[in-house]
Protein backbone atom coordinates (compact mmCIF):
# COMPACT_ATOMS: atom_id res chain seq x y z
CA UNK A 1 0.00 0.00 0.00
CA UNK A 2 1.22 3.59 -1.10
CA UNK A 3 1.58 6.04 1.64
CA UNK A 4 -1.47 8.27 1.06
CA UNK A 5 -0.19 12.18 1.47
CA UNK A 6 -3.30 13.70 0.95
CA UNK A 7 -5.10 11.83 3.64
CA UNK A 8 -2.31 12.39 5.74
CA UNK A 9 -1.95 16.02 5.35
CA UNK A 10 -5.95 16.31 5.98
CA UNK A 11 -5.53 14.33 9.13
CA UNK A 12 -3.08 16.88 10.28
CA UNK A 13 -5.18 19.37 9.53
CA UNK A 14 -8.04 17.67 11.31
CA UNK A 15 -6.11 16.86 14.47
CA UNK A 16 -4.73 20.41 14.13
CA UNK A 17 -8.35 22.44 14.20
CA UNK A 18 -9.44 19.65 17.50
CA UNK A 19 -6.24 21.03 18.87
CA UNK A 20 -7.11 24.61 18.41
CA UNK A 21 -3.93 25.53 16.49
CA UNK A 22 -3.50 27.76 13.50
CA UNK A 23 -1.27 26.51 10.51
CA UNK A 24 1.36 29.01 11.63
CA UNK A 25 1.14 27.86 15.25
CA UNK A 26 1.67 24.43 14.68
CA UNK A 27 4.92 25.30 11.88
CA UNK A 28 6.46 26.94 14.48
CA UNK A 29 6.25 24.48 16.93
CA UNK A 30 8.00 21.67 14.60
CA UNK A 31 9.95 24.52 13.61
CA UNK A 32 8.50 24.68 9.23
CA UNK A 33 7.41 27.17 7.49
CA UNK A 34 3.87 28.01 7.41
CA UNK A 35 4.03 27.25 3.74
CA UNK A 36 5.49 24.49 4.26
CA UNK A 37 2.84 23.40 6.99
CA UNK A 38 0.14 24.57 4.03
CA UNK A 39 1.38 22.13 1.68
CA UNK A 40 1.48 19.44 3.88
CA UNK A 41 -1.52 19.61 4.85
CA UNK A 42 -3.07 19.52 1.08
CA UNK A 43 -0.76 16.70 0.02
CA UNK A 44 1.34 18.27 -1.40
CA UNK A 45 4.35 17.80 0.32
CA UNK A 46 6.76 14.96 1.16
CA UNK A 47 8.69 15.19 4.90
CA UNK A 48 11.33 13.48 6.87
CA UNK A 49 10.08 11.07 9.52
CA UNK A 50 11.29 13.60 12.16
CA UNK A 51 9.05 15.93 11.32
CA UNK A 52 6.04 13.28 11.09
CA UNK A 53 7.05 12.86 14.58
CA UNK A 54 7.45 16.06 15.47
CA UNK A 55 3.76 16.92 14.46
CA UNK A 56 2.52 14.03 15.84
CA UNK A 57 4.06 15.05 19.30
CA UNK A 58 3.14 18.76 19.22
CA UNK A 59 -0.97 17.62 18.31
CA UNK A 60 -0.71 15.39 21.27
CA UNK A 61 -1.64 11.96 18.65
CA UNK A 62 -0.69 8.94 17.73
CA UNK A 63 1.18 8.25 15.16
CA UNK A 64 -0.79 5.21 13.48
CA UNK A 65 -4.21 8.06 14.25
CA UNK A 66 -2.31 10.50 11.32
CA UNK A 67 -1.33 7.32 9.19
CA UNK A 68 -4.78 4.74 9.66
CA UNK A 69 -5.50 5.32 5.64
CA UNK A 70 -1.78 3.86 4.25
CA UNK A 71 -2.27 1.04 6.92
CA UNK A 72 -3.92 -2.53 6.39
CA UNK A 73 -4.57 -2.67 10.18
CA UNK A 74 -6.42 0.54 11.12
CA UNK A 75 -9.31 -1.12 12.34
CA UNK A 76 -9.05 0.40 16.23
CA UNK A 77 -8.27 3.65 14.68
CA UNK A 78 -11.61 4.12 13.17
CA UNK A 79 -13.81 2.61 15.41
CA UNK A 80 -12.44 5.59 18.02
CA UNK A 81 -12.79 7.96 14.85
CA UNK A 82 -16.34 6.52 14.52
CA UNK A 83 -16.90 6.91 18.55
CA UNK A 84 -15.27 10.90 18.82
CA UNK A 85 -17.72 11.77 16.07
CA UNK A 86 -20.92 10.17 17.40
CA UNK A 87 -20.35 11.48 21.03
CA UNK A 88 -20.49 14.90 19.85
CA UNK A 89 -23.96 14.32 18.05
CA UNK A 90 -27.20 15.09 19.04
CA UNK A 91 -29.27 11.86 19.29
CA UNK A 92 -31.23 12.56 15.88
CA UNK A 93 -27.73 13.09 14.30
CA UNK A 94 -26.87 9.78 15.77
CA UNK A 95 -30.14 8.00 14.15
CA UNK A 96 -29.45 9.76 11.05
CA UNK A 97 -25.81 8.28 10.51
CA UNK A 98 -26.48 5.04 11.90
CA UNK A 99 -28.80 4.51 9.23
CA UNK A 100 -26.61 6.20 6.73
CA UNK A 101 -24.27 3.40 7.73
CA UNK A 102 -26.29 0.54 7.85
CA UNK A 103 -27.80 1.45 4.09
CA UNK A 104 -23.95 2.15 2.89
CA UNK A 105 -22.74 -0.96 3.79
CA UNK A 106 -25.42 -2.66 2.72
CA UNK A 107 -25.23 -1.34 -0.70
CA UNK A 108 -21.51 -1.58 -0.86
CA UNK A 109 -22.03 -5.40 0.09
CA UNK A 110 -24.38 -5.65 -2.60
CA UNK A 111 -22.21 -4.08 -5.48
CA UNK A 112 -19.23 -6.26 -3.79
CA UNK A 113 -20.79 -8.95 -4.35
CA UNK A 114 -21.90 -8.86 -8.18
CA UNK A 115 -18.45 -8.04 -9.15
CA UNK A 116 -17.07 -11.75 -7.47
Amino acid sequence: MQLDFKSLGTRIKEARTRKGLTQEQLAERVNLSPGHMCNIENGNATFRLKVFVDIANALSVRPDELLCDSIEQSRDIYSTEAHRILSECTIDEVRLLTDTMKHTLSTHRKIYRSHE
